[in-house]
């Protein structure tokens, strides 16, 4: 089996944590009065099957040895009023815990989705997307599970075996602690398999985790798995994966293997036991009747079908409080980015970014190190470097995605730790290097960041950035539905699209991390048209590789490891002749060879 020690999922507790049930406190107080009568009809239906065996014993004892007819026809019209009652009553009691447990989940599954959607990507960063996926997808089945079905099965299942014992009791006490005889066998029996359900149970989980999680890294990175013919390596890795799912799911078969029959076996030697030393005392006429015996019996039988299903209630719990564990480790990350108890609304602004002796990291190491610049209103600043260099982490402070370590962002002289997340964010936008579209029509992706624009004002944009024509020669042209993440667009159209999503917004900061990166020379000429005139008066915050693409720039700074190395216009850099005039001459010699290539063919 492989080992995935160090992974978070590994949880360690009780098997019935009352943490848990405190913290699920509050999602089912308001369903205390559903609960109240689910817990009345499952009183109503417990009561009806424990009077079954009482009653047939009275069938045999007054109506069949006395021969009366109409005795036996009264206990069996009692017989089968109870089986009527109980089946109602058990209905009820079912519907009600569905609506119950459905609408705990559904409140639960609005919790994690908001939390999820506020939390800071450090979080993602340390997670990972599969490991978040199994605990909104697999954790809350598991817990919908236990919620509609299992927990009511749980309580109804206690209390018949509670009033079994004491119809055994009732009936004959003597009878009943010769039947105990199995007890001590039955619990040590129960000890040995909890104790091995705890670990084969999480080992379940954590598996399963690691299933979704590979599940979703390979389909999310297919193109780059076909790419690079790693299909079949990552098989081999999927099917380590999945061997170690299937061993723990073989552990959990086997307890619950030796579990099942062993309970069988116990019941049938009760059942034996009874029958031997309750028929002696019917025939010695020593207080017990036929007809208690053959209810003895039923009640025999009654009490063992609680102690099976309560054993695989105890998984079902033992998953449940895993699932729930887990879910509250999500909901207890806490985002390490929040309003300021003092937060103000950023006023609507020029444009002014100042960084001011800015430091960052991600873990332990500065990524970024006493950084000063300043951007003015309208101004253009391109920043350029090799890869991690620290490019995208200098403009994912300004919205705020992550906080720096010291010194200050300003705009227009607010500190961007002192103003509202949503008023800074709402006057910047982004454009990624990936462009990420949402499920539904081209309308309504150009529409995500102003959904009050109109049809007019998303044709404008689209016709802005030169996405017009293309989207025209889609089936239903603004209305076609793209798929999940763009899938019916090539990569450069789902980049117009996020141009004219930007465009659109009309926010006054603008940042753009290699936003022309993914698209052909043809469409990068004419993005660079349109942005001229778009960016006209906003301030723009470019990383991009391609240095031809920013030579209009305002401002250029080369960054090296978190460091300001260079800055300066286009036509200083190069009259320096030092970083930027050698990455330059290295992408022009490329480009001149890449066109004597073309030309060649």
């Amino acid at each position: 089996m492989m080992n995935f020690q160090g992974d978070s999922d590994a949880l360690t507790g009780k098997v019935f944590d009352s943490n848990v049930i405190r913290r699920f406190a509050p999602f089912l107080a308001p369903f205390k009065g559903k609960v109240l009568i689910a817990i009345v009809t499952m009183l109503i239906a417990t009561g009806g099957d424990l009077l079954l065996p009482y009653l047939f014993g009275k069938a045999v004892d007054e109506g069949v040895n006395k021969a009366s007819l109409r005795t036996l026809f009264i206990t069996v019209a009692i017989f089968l009023g109870a089986l009527i009652v109980s089946f109602f009553a058990r209905w009820l009691q079912f519907f009600l815990m569905a609506q119950f447990g459905n609408r705990v989940i559904y409140d639960l599954r609005d919790v994690l989705f908001k939390h999820q959607q506020i939390i800071g990507l450090k979080i993602y960063d340390r997670m990972g997307v599969g490991r978040m996926m199994s605990r909104i997808e697999n954790d809350v089945a598991v817990l919908e599970d236990f919620l509609t079905t299992g927990l009511i099965g749980f309580i109804s299942d206690t209390l018949i075996l509670v009033g079994v014992l004491g119809a055994m009791l009732a009936l004959n006490w003597r009878l009943a602690l010769i039947s105990f005889i199995v007890m001590p066998i039955m619990v040590v029996m129960m000890a040995f398999w909890r104790r091995r359900a705890v670990s084969t149970y999480r080992a379940t989980r954590r598996t399963s985790a690691a299933l979704t999680g590979n599940f979703a890294e390979n389909i999310s990175g297919l193109r780059v798995v076909q790419s690079f013919e790693r299909a079949e390596r990552n098989f081999t890795r999927f099917r380590q994966i999945n061997q170690a799912n299937l061993d723990a799911n073989a552990d959990t078969a086997r307890l619950s293997a030796f579990l099942f029959p062993a309970v069988e076996v116990l019941s049938a030697t009760t059942t034996a036991i009874v029958l031997f030393f309750g028929g002696r005392i019917v025939i010695q006429h020593g207080g017990l009747s036929l007809g208690a015996l053959f209810a003895f019996l039923g009640y025999v039988t009654r009490f063992f079908q609680p102690v099976r299903q309560l054993s695989d209630r105890y998984n079902t719990l033992q998953a449940s409080t895993v699932a729930g564990e887990r879910i509250f480790e999500l909901l207890d990350q806490p985002s390490d980015i929040l309003d300021a108890p003092d937060a103000y609304p950023l006023p609507p602004i020029t444009g002014e970014v100042r960084f001011d002796h800015v430091s960052f990291g991600y873990q332990t190491e500065p990524v970024l190190r006493d950084l000063n610049i300043t951007i003015s209103p309208g101004q253009t600043v391109a920043f350029v470097g090799a890869t991690g260099a620290g490019k995208s982490s200098l403009v994912n402070l300004v919205p705020r995605f992550y906080d720096i370590w010291d010194g200050s962002v300003t705009i227009d002289g607010h500190d961007v730790r002192k103003v509202t997340l949503e008023s800074l964010r709402g006057q910047i936008g982004v454009v990624l290097q990936d462009p990420y579209l949402f499920s539904g029509t081209v309308r309504d992706n150009i529409r995500y960041g102003l959904l009050e624009a109109t049809d007019n004002a998303v044709e404008t944009a689209a016709r802005t950035v030169g996405a017009h024509d293309f989207i025209m020669r889609l089936p239903d042209g603004y209305d076609t539905d793209i798929r999940e993440r763009g899938g019916l667009l090539s990569v450069g159209q789902r980049q117009l699209l996020s141009f004219a999503r930007m465009v659109l917004a009309n926010r006054p900061v603008v940042i753009m991390d290699e936003a022309t990166s993914s698209v052909d020379t043809q469409t990068e000429r004419l993005i660079q048209h349109a942005l001229k005139t778009v960016l006209t008066g906003r301030t723009s915050l470019v990383i991009a590789h391609r240095l031809s693409t920013i030579v209009d720039a305002d401002q250029i700074i080369v960054l090296d490891h978190g460091r300001i190395m260079e800055r300066g216009t286009h036509a200083e850099l190069l009259a320096l002749r030092g970083y930027y005039y050698n990455l330059h001459a290295m992408q022009f010699r490329a480009q001149n060879r890449f066109v004597s290539d073309e030309a060649a063919d």
